[in-house]
């Protein structure tokens, strides 16, 4: 390829990285460094917007360009056309990035240019920026070629050693320093590297695999620094690491154990045998010296001793003169290093006999010739020495003791023994023992030695006393005599002397109730036994004997108390309280009478019964102690019932004993509370609108014949139309005023009042209280009750009133009855075309009985009702004689009977009119008169027209 051709490639390749950006009069261009001269970079005149607006293309010849070039030195590095406004590389220039911005990540060059007119005033001035990008035109470079590094052979794998590292003059992203690698790669070295900022970086050497300068003392590597470029330049360092010697090497011995055999009369100063040894270390590290171990027998050292540099040992000392026909003398080789390692061998010296000589025995008796019985096995008696000046079979001694069993002899050191006890010593099978030693050297022929001493065994209190039995037993009757012969104990000892000497005491348990002979152990009673306190007396009997210290042995007595009939029965409680409830069944056990005799067989057998038969006493008491009810309790009759019990024990004679029994009969809650105010003719009350709020206006008064909790009262309304205006102690039962009274208030109202006990399950009793509120000064009746005479007199004349007209429907039901006997036929026919008359007897049972029967009791009026049954319809009617509101209970009782009055045959009733009730009790105004007690119920009869009421009853019933 030609000249031509590659400039016009170059130029090719440079139109195509140059990127234009035009912002207001602004240019700027990216070129990369290194251009060749008079390359082209950008035209000014028809790259600036402005400029081209402001000029005609006529105008374009007059144009004239140039630098602005004061402070600015490097416009001399690029040309600018005067004319066309071309700007290119200048003449002998080079552009090199790291030259002109060296250390710096982006390289930035700013020109300013000046465009002006030959023809008219135009002056425009154009700031160029030009972009050098950085291309790969230098290698990494290491500040040396060859590096040499001493690296110790003692360094750990892993560890890093810091070098210098490359460093690259090209900052581009892909053109700088990028990674290193060594050569050879699976070496025992690698690198580690960090990159800085500033182009260089930190290198490591790291150790890969362990050194040993024994085995190589020296590596060469290479280690390659790469940049990112395509193709990538490199640098390349050599290095060279000496492995340096550590003293890492013990000396080693020729041979791991030396052995010599020496006559012992060798002269002094004769070499016996040479040591050597070797280090694979080089340098002092290698160097040895030779010494005797200083931690050895001073013994070893006064016979031997060796040459420090050749390690030739030789005798020192006299062998003949020592008894030892074998020494173990320790070497120790150690190199010369600052830190120097030792090595130890032994020498085995084994020294030959000459001269063979009988053995020689030393005894010491330790104990003094005696010893006592309480010796302890291995316990020594005497020590033994043998001296023996000759070696090999000439010196080998061997000891034993002859005829005995209870002694052993033992080894203690070289050439020594211990005599120690080998059995239990006991004076009172032998008392002394003769002891010999006999010795025997192994020469040819054996020389022997013995020698003999006596040891007495001195007596110790090792013996227990022993009884014939260790359970003894006696019996005696209770009430004895103080001072009677129970019985008699025996111990033998096998100690001699005082040691086997007995006695006999009583232990501590016996509690002064026994008493004992010390020299014979015959045993007496010293009190008199009741067998109701115990039936068994245990203690021990003791047997001591007289040494020192004394030995003891302990038997149990036990005496047994025979019962005689002394004690009466007793009972566990007296009175004995008991507690059953009223609603108890008869045939309950109510209790267990328990008395207690603590005698035994029929004298503790118990029987019970009643001391007195009384018909008063609602109970039964069996022989066995069980309290059974035999009829029924009334708490509110008799509450508590006392009497007496027998108890009679079995024995000869029987002994009886009298307890009481207090039977306390718990309450239950089977009374329902009765109201004894408001009675019939106290229904109303009255309060004015004077009364100021909390006035008590009547007090509600209960008796309940229960106790407790089951007697006490709760009193709340449960019915009302009064609006709030009248409240009720819950306790006490009083009525009183919630709050002032206004003129709106005077009327009459209804309060429904429940008095409930507190038992479980509670019981109540309702009364329907009605409180009229006046304009004038009004009276509470419940605190104005001076005419109860008048109230009793109006109470039997209503009595008396009611029989009458109770006689007058009785007769009035026979006459009916006898009506509908003729009207049968005609009521079944009616019955049959209108349904089962059998279902109407049922509704009669089920319905109209509970459902008034439920309305009657929930109303406290005094009055009566009844209920008339046929076989195909059911008359319900109520005759209310002191009813406060006949209008309002005959509609009651008329709704009731609606349904069934539809299958009454017509023929039963005849034609009549009920009038409507057109006087309200509830909201009613009264004329009763102010008595101060509220207004009666004649008064309301005479006002409301109780007449009508009885019309209307007459119509239904005829």
């Amino acid at each position: 390829m030609d000249h031509s051709s590659s400039c016009v490639c170059r130029f090719g390749f440079i139109l195509a990285i140059v990127s234009l950006i035009v912002q207001s009069a602004d240019l700027n261009y990216r070129i990369p460094e290194e251009l060749a001269v008079d390359t082209f970079i950008g035209d000014i005149l028809s790259e600036t917007d402005n400029l081209k607006s402001a000029v005609s293309v006529e105008d374009y010849p007059n144009l004239r360009f140039s630098f602005l070039t004061e402070g600015n030195a490097v416009t001399s590095l690029f040309s600018l056309d005067e004319k066309t406004g071309v700007l290119k590389i200048g003449p002998n220039s080079t552009l090199d990035r790291e030259t002109l911005c060296p250390f710096a990540i982006i390289c930035e060059i700013s020109l300013e240019i000046v465009v002006q007119s030959n023809r008219n005033q135009l002056f425009r001035k154009v700031s160029v920026t030009i972009t050098l990008d950085d291309i790969n035109d230098n290698p990494p470079i290491f500040n040396k070629d060859t590096l040499t590094l001493d690296v110790s052979e003692a360094v750990l794998v892993g560890a890093s050693i810091p070098i210098d590292g490359a460093s690259d003059r090209d900052r581009g992203q892909n053109n700088s320093l990028q990674t290193y690698e060594v050569v050879p790669k699976d070496g025992a070295f690698g690198v580690s590297f960090r990159k800085n900022p500033d182009g260089t970086s930190y290198l490591n050497l790291v150790v890969k695999k362990e050194l040993d300068h024994e085995t190589k003392s020296q590596y060469s590597l290479q280690i390659v620094a790469k940049d990112g470029g395509s193709p990538p330049l490199q640098g390349v360092l050599n290095v060279i690491v000496t492995v340096t010697d550590v003293n890492d090497n013990l000396p080693k011995f020729s041979k791991e154990k030396y052995s010599v055999n020496v006559d012992e009369n060798v002269p002094a100063n004769s070499v016996i045998v040479n040591i050597h040894a070797t280090d694979k270390d080089s340098g002092e590290n290698g160097e040895l010296s030779y010494k005797l171990s200083s931690h050895q027998n001073e013994k070893v050292k006064n016979l031997f001793q060796i040459d420090p540099t050749t390690g030739n040992l030789t005798v020192k000392g006299d062998l003949q003169k020592e008894a030892t026909d074998q020494y173990n003398v320790i070497v120790e080789a150690t190199d010369h290093a600052l830190q120097p390692f030792t090595s130890q061998t032994v020498v085995t010296i084994n020294v030959r006999d000459v001269i063979n000589s009988p053995p020689k025995l030393t005894v010491n008796v330790l104990s003094g010739s005696t010893i006592s019985e309480y010796a302890n096995l291995n316990a020594v008696v005497a020590h033994v020495a043998v001296k023996e000046s000759d070696r090999g079979r000439n010196g080998i001694v061997t000891c034993q003791l002859q005829s005995t069993a209870y002694f052993e002899l033992q080894g203690f050191d070289v050439d020594e023994y211990k005599i120690i006890v080998a059995k239990k010593l006991d004076s009172e099978v032998t008392q002394k023992q003769n002891i010999t030693i006999f010795c025997q050297d192994a020469g040819t022929p054996p020389l022997t030695a013995n020698y003999s001493f006596s040891l007495t065994i001195i007596d110790e209190n090792d013996n227990f006393p022993a009884f014939m039995t260790t359970k003894y037993s006696a019996t005696i009757s209770e009430n004895n005599a103080a001072g009677k012969s129970l019985l008699s104990v025996y111990a033998t000892d096998l100690d001699s002397g005082s040691n086997g000497r007995v006695h006999y005491e009583l232990a501590d348990d016996a509690s002064g109730k026994f008493r004992i002979i010390q020299e014979n152990g015959t045993i007496s009673a010293a009190v008199s036994f009741d067998f109701e306190s115990s039936q068994y007396e245990n203690f021990s009997v003791l047997a001591i004997d007289e040494g020192k210290p004394a030995k003891t042995a302990t038997a149990t007595v036990s005496v047994r108390i025979l019962d005689e009939n002394d004690v009466a029965p007793e009972f566990s409680k007296n009175p004995f309280k008991v507690s059953v409830s009223e609603a108890a069944r008869p045939g309950e056990i109510v209790s267990k009478i328990v008395a207690v005799d603590n005698e035994s067989g029929k004298n503790g057998v118990i029987v019970y019964s009643l001391f007195e038969q009384s018909n008063e006493i609602p109970f039964i008491l069996l022989e066995n102690g069980s309290l059974i009810l035999d009829r029924e309790l009334d708490y509110e009759r008799r509450s508590r019932y006392e009497f007496e019990v027998v108890a009679t024990d079995k024995g000869t004679p029987p002994l009886e004993t009298k307890g009481r029994i207090v039977v306390e009969v718990e309450d239950e809650n089977d009374n329902v509370p009765i109201i004894t105010f408001p009675k019939v003719s106290n229904y109303i009350v009255n309060t004015s609108l004077s009364d100021p709020k909390g006035t008590i206006i009547s007090r509600i008064r209960v008796d309940d014949l229960d106790s407790g909790l089951n007697g006490e009262i709760h009193y709340v309304i449960t019915s009302r139309n009064d609006s709030g205006r009248f409240g009720i102690d819950a306790e006490k039962g009083e009525l009183f005023l919630t709050r002032e009274l206004h003129e709106k208030d005077v009327n009459l109202f209804r309060l429904v009042i429940s008095a409930k006990d507190k038992g479980s399950p509670p019981l109540a009793q309702h009364v329907t209280l009605f409180v009229k509120v006046t304009k004038g000064n009004g009276t509470s009746a419940a605190y104005q009750e001076t005419s109860n005479e008048k109230n009793i007199l109006i109470t039997l004349t209503i009595v008396c009133v009611t029989i009458v007209i109770s006689a007058i429907i009785v007769l009035i039901i026979v006459i009916i009855r006898h009506r509908d006997r003729k009207r049968q036929t005609v009521g079944r026919r009616q019955m049959n075309s209108n349904g089962d008359p059998s279902k109407y007897d049922d509704i009669k049972k089920t319905n109209v009985m509970n459902d008034m029967k439920s309305k009657m009791a929930d109303d406290t009026d005094f009055g009566f009702h009844a209920v008339m049954t046929d076989k195909g319809s059911t008359f319900t009617y109520s005759i209310r004689l002191l009813s406060l509101s006949p209008i309002l209970k005959h509609q009651r009782v008329e709704s009731k009977l609606s349904p069934y009055k539809l299958q009454v045959p017509n023929t039963w009733l005849k034609p009549g009119s009920v009038p409507d009730d057109t006087n309200s009790v509830a909201s009613g105004e009264t004329t009763t008169s102010d008595s101060g007690r509220g207004g009666s119920e004649e008064d309301i009869y005479s006002h409301n027209g109780t007449h009508n009421f009885g019309k209307q009853w007459f119509r239904i019933l005829i």
